[in-house]
């Protein structure tokens, strides 16, 4: 059982809801998390990483604090998860996720392999568009967190046009987890968008990343225990808010 901080418990509170909603009792959840973790400071400094997966409900639910870096501080992010390989190099295999800090709007395609934020245009294969989907909050100065829980069924359904390196795996992990994150600083007034949904535009001035593989995650437990834990995290995070 992990013990996050404070503002981590929010994500988890939003999962719990989810799955209690689903009616996934039974499901298995899988959670990693990790503080001050190494990587590039451009956007900022990333100060927390959390993930969890419900196996059942098929929910992924993500949280990211970062702090303030000479003067630059992230408003937007891309991220690819895997089942344990650094996601970076393998194409066609995973989804990777546009996040919007400025409209909350969150952004899948295809991963295409490549080091770098060109999926969503290279070769930009769309997978789906979750709306007002990523949370922000700024209310500590200096400081972002972003929190997100999406059901990825439809994404983990999804067949790419052209086959991967192996099976595609959507955006689900268990027992190992690989991570490709990059919080970002956008350029001019952030993303844009065609009507039907998908990115037009992603352009950025600074970046940050966090990017690792073969990470272990919690041993798995039943997803009703895991509600009551993180019912007492979002108690104890709540009394230290009011602090």
């Amino acid at each position: 059982m992990i013990i996050r901080n404070a503002k981590s418990s929010i994500a988890g509170l939003a999962l719990a809801g989810g799955l209690l909603a689903s009616g996934a009792a039974d499901a298995t959840v899988y959670a990693f998390d990790v503080n001050n973790p190494n990587g590039s400071t451009g956007a900022g400094d990333v100060t927390y990483f959390g993930a969890q997966y419900a196996t059942g409900a098929e929910q992924l639910s993500l949280t990211s604090t970062i702090a303030e870096n000479n003067g630059h501080l992230a408003n937007g992010f891309w991220i690819v998860i895997s089942d344990g390989p650094n996601p970076k190099s393998n194409y066609n295999e995973y989804a990777i996720f546009y996040g919007d800090g400025l409209t909350g709007d969150l952004t899948s395609y295809v991963y295409n392999g490549a080091n770098s934020a060109s999926s969503w245009n290279t070769p930009g294969e769309f997978i789906q568009t979750f709306s007002n989907a990523v949370s922000v909050d700024t209310s500590v100065a200096g400081e972002v967190t972003f929190d997100l829980t999406i059901d990825v069924s439809g994404i983990n359904a999804y067949t790419p046009t052209t086959p991967g390196n192996n099976d595609w795996d959507g955006a689900q992990f268990g027992e190992k987890i690989g991570i490709w994150y990059h919080p970002v600083v956008f350029s001019g007034s952030g993303p844009t968008y065609n009507m039907d949904g998908t990115l037009a535009s992603f352009s950025y001035d600074k970046q940050s990343w966090y990017d690792t593989k073969g990470k272990y995650t919690t041993a798995p437990e039943p997803a009703m225990g895991m509600l009551l834990a993180l019912g007492l995290f979002g108690m104890v995070a709540a009394r230290r808010r009011m602090k």
